[in-house]
């Protein structure tokens, strides 16, 4: 601080006084002015302070949103196990129905057989055999007792060994409930640890919102966002070779205006070119509003160059489809890709949400050649 102008006036003002005032006057001038110091100091230290919190607050937004992904992530694993085990225990149930209409079947038989052989053991077997003159015919008849023995014995072996089988099954349907409790619980311990995280992480973005609003650097946080995409579509850019050319089969991208499909339906919030919040910069992209959870697909076969979170578009992800030509999908719940995987048309590459510090779910997307962005409606089926 130059301090040589309010000196000059200090003694000028001095001069002006009874000598006898002036010692008391310089004293409080001077503690006046030491006060003042300490409220730049103070002032500076706090606005240095509020720039480490809001890079904290960043810092922290980033590893909540990543948390979050790898619980959702985890959701979609415990919801198809639980579906497995939901359907196994049908087909028990099934294989149990079936097991005991056939226990019901072989106790009517052998009921049957057990009254046959209680109505003819009335004529006395004793006698049967003293009333056969013929040896052959005596042979005969104990041919057939035995038979009709075996037959009974073997009758009532089967009935005990489908009761056994009906009793393992049923153990087994109750080993694949207890199975099935066991991951609903996990289930929903870790619906409520997403809860809280998302519950923390609207925390995080209240904070961070309110501190640009009370500082008013909306705008340079846009410009910054602008500065650092384009950093990073330009570092990409510098890869070298295009490996999509390498692929004859695959049609060139600037083939494909007007005919790719979206990555997902849905009402167009923001609208390619429109004035960005400050009204100094345009949407580069499209802002499609959707459910978080739903599917995002690539419009074009490509090369995933990026995935992870990017400050302001939250979890991102960006595929290289040939001769400089880029699509980019920004705020997502989860992504499904990881760099250097090769996706096809059509095939899930993120999940919608609204990471990077969004009020509601939806999907950023870009189209971009050599950099420079382009409308995608230009380029997407109407």
């Amino acid at each position: 601080m130059n301090n040589t102008g309010p000196g000059l006036l200090t003694l000028f003002c001095l001069a002006a006084i009874p000598f006898f005032g002036r010692a008391e006057n310089t004293d409080s001038n001077t503690a006046r002015l030491e006060s003042i110091r300490i409220d730049i100091r103070e002032l500076e230290d706090s606005i240095r302070g509020a720039g480490d919190e809001k890079v904290f607050l960043i810092r922290e937004l980033e590893e909540n949103e990543k948390d979050a992904s790898r619980m959702a992530t985890k959701l979609d694993q415990l919801n198809y196990s639980i579906a497995g085990k939901v359907q196994a225990i049908r087909d028990l149930q099934s294989q149990q129905r079936e097991r005991q209409q056939e226990l019901r079947v072989q106790k009517d038989s052998l009921g049957r057989q057990i009254r046959a052989a209680y109505i003819s053991g009335r004529a006395d077997y004793l006698k049967l055999l003293l009333n056969q003159q013929d040896p052959q015919r005596i042979g005969r008849v104990l041919a057939y007792y035995d038979y009709h023995n075996r037959q009974r014995l073997a009758g009532i072996s089967d009935t005990q060994d489908r009761i056994r089988e009906t009793a393992m099954l049923e153990n087994r349907i109750r080993v694949e409930n207890a199975a099935l409790i066991e991951l609903k619980q996990q289930h929903e311990a870790q619906l409520a640890l997403l809860q809280n995280s998302r519950e923390m992480r609207l925390a995080i973005i209240a904070k961070l919102d309110q501190y640009i609003s009370a500082r008013g650097e909306e705008l340079e946080r846009l410009h910054v966002q602008e500065r650092e995409l384009e950093k990073l579509i330009e570092s990409i850019g510098d890869t070298g070779a295009d490996p999509i050319g390498f692929f004859e089969d695959i049609a060139p991208f600037d083939t494909l205006r007007g005919t790719l499909e979206w990555p997902i339906r849905g009402n167009i919030l923001h609208s390619f070119g429109s004035p960005k919040k400050g009204g100094d910069l345009n949407w580069q992209g499209i802002l499609i509003e959707a459910q978080a959870g739903t599917e995002v697909k690539a419009i074009s076969t490509g090369k995933v160059v990026f995935a992870d979170w990017f400050k302001n578009l939250g979890l991102l992800l960006i595929i290289e489809h040939g001769d400089g030509y880029m699509s980019l999908y920004g705020h997502n719940q989860s992504l499904s890709k990881k760099q250097g995987d090769w996706v096809l048309p059509g095939e899930p590459v993120a999940v919608v949400g609204d990471s990077g510090g969004q009020a509601r779910s939806g999907l950023y997307f870009e189209i971009r050649h050599r950099g420079k962005p382009l409308n995608p409606v230009r380029w997407c089926k109407k």
